[in-house]
């Protein structure tokens, strides 16, 4: 008796989607996997967005407008999958503070070590 280890559940248009991404030149950080990573934080109810390393590192060069390609070392390990944090506790504590997105605090951080 033989059973299979797995089957495939994707149908055609789920691979026509993973065929496109992958014949894309940032298929490991591009758009759609920063679509992925929102609406997966959300799905196991991450309440702020992450973001992968190489994402981060994708946000910092288009700031600084970085026009050569980020190569990451793929031999090394990637570390933890996630880290997932929560503000709840200062939410509780400071009820009004107002928060900085991502986006925002590097571009202010960055745009703010120009003038050095």
């Amino acid at each position: 008796m033989k059973f299979p280890l797995g089957q495939n559940a994707h149908d055609s248009n789920d691979i026509m989607n993973m065929i496109k991404i992958l014949l894309t030149e940032n298929f490991t950080m591009g758009a759609e996997v920063e679509k992925f990573e929102k609406m997966f934080a959300k799905y196991i109810g991450v309440k702020d967005d992450e973001i992968s390393i190489s994402n981060l590192a994708n946000k910092i060069a288009k700031i600084i407008k970085f026009k050569h390609k980020i190569i990451f070392d793929i031999s090394k390990k990637d570390g933890n999958l996630r880290k997932t944090v929560s503000n709840d506790y200062l939410k509780s504590i400071l009820p009004d503070f107002s928060f900085t997105s991502l986006s925002s605090g590097l571009e202010r951080t960055i745009n703010s070590l120009d003038h050095l």
